[in-house]
C-alpha cells in the first residue's frame, strides 16, 4: 500500500517492486539471530525423531488430515479436470 501511494506506475515497474525484497534481507539475519539464540522447548527435545513423518500423521490423524486436504484438493481438481474433459480444438 505505501509503495503503490508513494511511487508513480513507472517507478514500481523500473525498481519499486524490489523494495520488498531488500526488506527481506534486511529482517532474514534478524530472525536467522533470534532463532539461533533460543533454547528448544522441553515438549520438542522428549519427542523422538522418526523417519516416516507424513505417513505417521496418516495414520495417527486420519479424518483430521483429509479434512486438512480436502479443500485444497476440490480446488486443483477442478480447474484440472474441466480442461481435461473439454473437446481439443
Amino acid at each position: 500500500m505505501a509503495l503503490t501511494s508513494t511511487l508513480s506506475p513507472e517507478q514500481l515497474v523500473e525498481w519499486g517492486w524490489r523494495v520488498p525484497f531488500l526488506f527481506g534481507i534486511l529482517i532474514g539475519p534478524v530472525g536467522l539471530y533470534i532463532r539461533r539464540r533460543l533454547d528448544e522447548t522441553p515438549e520438542y527435545v522428549e519427542i523422538e525423531p522418526t523417519r516416516t513423518p507424513v505417513r505417521d500423521v496418516l495414520r495417527d490423524h486420519p479424518i483430521e488430515s483429509l479434512l486438512a486436504m480436502g479443500p485444497q484438493l476440490s480446488r486443483t481438481a477442478r480447474p484440472i479436470s474441466s480442461s481435461t474433459s473439454r473437446p481439443m480444438r
